[in-house]
């Protein structure tokens, strides 16, 4: 019989603290921040590993809706590039992690070209300075209850735990 997930990264986590923790000189302070830092990333990967694809996908749709608000905004190179990198996007195995989170960071990437486009100091348009705004009014508070368990956020006790973002048809 296999362990789960969770139970494996439990017991890395205590070989880690139980066994390697221990055997480590005290005078060695930068290999115990590692471990330390080892074992946080094991805990923030239990609390995501069961949502980890309904993320990226609800990323992806976020990104996918900015995309079609700044369309517009880009010239017919730019709206070339957005609207390649949506079609693959709406192309996805939405089954498949890999090519979700590949899809979701090639939008990214695109909507981050036509937003940085006009390097100049010329004052980034009103309607693409307003959906930007949404977007991150949305995704804000979303990221940083995803983030939670880096124990990184401000205001910790404000976010909700990550189970609260999915709803069970998500």
């Amino acid at each position: 019989m296999n362990p789960d997930i969770s139970l494996r990264l439990k017991s890395i986590e205590k070989a880690l603290t139980d066994v390697i923790a221990r055997a480590l000189p005290a005078h060695e302070q930068l290999a115990r921040d590692q471990l330390n830092l080892i074992v946080g990333h094991l805990r923030i990967i239990d609390e995501h590993w069961r949502y980890a694809l309904r993320y990226e996908l609800g990323t992806l749709d976020q990104l996918l809706t900015l995309a079609a608000q700044l369309r517009p905004f880009g010239d017919a190179a730019q709206q070339s590039r957005l609207d390649q990198a949506c079609q693959s996007a709406g192309a996805v195995d939405r089954a498949d992690f890999d090519q979700v989170s590949t899809a979701q960071r090639a939008l990214a990437a695109a909507l981050d070209r036509l937003i940085a486009a006009d390097d100049s100091t010329a004052p980034i348009p009103p309607g693409l300075r307003d959906a930007v705004l949404a977007h991150f009014a949305l995704a804000a508070p979303r990221e940083r209850a995803w983030h939670h368990a880096s124990h990184l956020d401000p205001d910790p006790d404000s976010l909700p735990p990550v189970s609260s973002l999915f709803t069970p048809s998500t």
